[in-house]
């Protein structure tokens, strides 16, 4: 909606993984939309660290690893397993971020931390819940995180 809603702006998708990236450009295409530009790369590693962003929106793989991982492929797993304890992925993004961006949105599961952990562990960045969803076995947080600018 946003992109068709200001369509002065400019919006940016990257995904790690290629088949995803081009399905966002097959999605793109047939919505007509000109302001959305699909980049394959490793978080924001595609980018200078003097760029800015006035938002960034994650969706990280967000799964601690799991017994039943043999049975996926290696794509599968990027786009599920977020590191070790799940994480990882989350908490590099939020690091590559710093002096790009004052805000980040991204999804947490309580399979890899507490809220307060989650925190702790990113402190100085100020966090506040969205929405959250309760499952049978985990809850999700949407999460805005926001850094003071210093002046």
């Amino acid at each position: 909606n946003a992109l068709k809603n200001f369509p002065n702006h400019q919006y940016y998708a990257v995904d790690i993984n290629f088949d995803a990236a081009l399905l966002t450009l097959k999605n793109m295409k047939h919505n007509n939309l000109e302001n959305l530009h699909i980049i394959c790369s490793d978080l924001v590693s595609s980018f200078r660290k003097v760029t800015n962003f006035d938002i960034v929106i994650f969706n990280p793989p967000y799964l601690p690893p799991d017994e039943f991982d043999k049975h996926l492929t290696i794509k599968e797993k990027q786009a599920l397993v977020g590191g070790k304890t799940g994480i990882e992925t989350t908490i590099r993004l939020i690091e590559n971020c710093k002096g790009m961006t004052n805000r980040i949105v991204v999804i947490v599961s309580s399979l890899t931390t507490s809220f307060k952990n989650f925190q702790d562990v990113i402190f100085p960045w100020n966090v506040e819940i969205i929405d959250e969803i309760n499952l049978d076995f985990e809850k999700l947080w949407l999460i805005m995180l926001t850094m003071e600018v210093q002046v």
